[in-house]
């Protein structure tokens, strides 16, 4: 906008088109964190949506800034996605894996997730190893044939363990 408005550089500003389209823009590119930032809104079990919710902000974060080619976004784009790469790391850590692994609302994601992303599995033993070192020698074996079991209830009694308490009992 010309010299409409000098005489008042906060009109001028406001009234700049290109103010509101550099606003329109940063909130097109924060909006993704609405969903995962309400999680923490509730006192309901979250860690699994939480792992779900930050892998899709980063990727409509990412969108949101590819798709906007002014130099504004040119500059706080990088700016924005590295920020939330700093809180990525705690937002999808092995505990909201597992988590996201567990939680029946994820069954048939988990279950594909789980085949081209072999950290997922490895979390799901980082956890059972923690869990595990804690209990006595005798219980290990009985708890990971109930988690084994608890995991194939959820997947309709489908893996390379027909009767897991059979086994753990077998072992002892």
């Amino acid at each position: 906008m010309a010299q409409k408005y000098s005489e008042d550089p906060i009109r001028d500003f406001v009234m700049d088109d290109d103010t509101w389209h550099q606003v329109y823009s940063l909130l097109r590119a924060v909006w993704p964190l609405i969903p995962l930032l309400r999680l923490g809104d509730t006192n309901d079990a979250t860690m699994g949506y939480q792992f779900k919710y930050a892998n899709i902000t980063k990727g409509r974060i990412t969108r949101a800034i590819e798709s906007d080619t002014t130099p504004f976004m040119a500059e706080i784009g990088p700016l924005l996605l590295g920020a939330y790469e700093t809180y990525e790391k705690e937002l999808t850590h092995e505990f909201a894996k597992a988590a996201y692994l567990m939680h029946p609302a994820f069954i048939a994601e988990a279950k594909e997730l789980m085949q081209s992303d072999p950290g997922m599995l490895l979390a799901l033993e980082l956890i059972a190893t923690r869990v595990l070192s804690r209990l006595p020698d005798d219980e290990v074996l009985p708890a990971v044939a109930s988690v084994v079991e608890a995991v194939m209830d959820m997947q309709n009694k489908s893996g390379p363990y027909a009767r897991p308490t059979a086994w753990a009992s077998a072992g002892t």
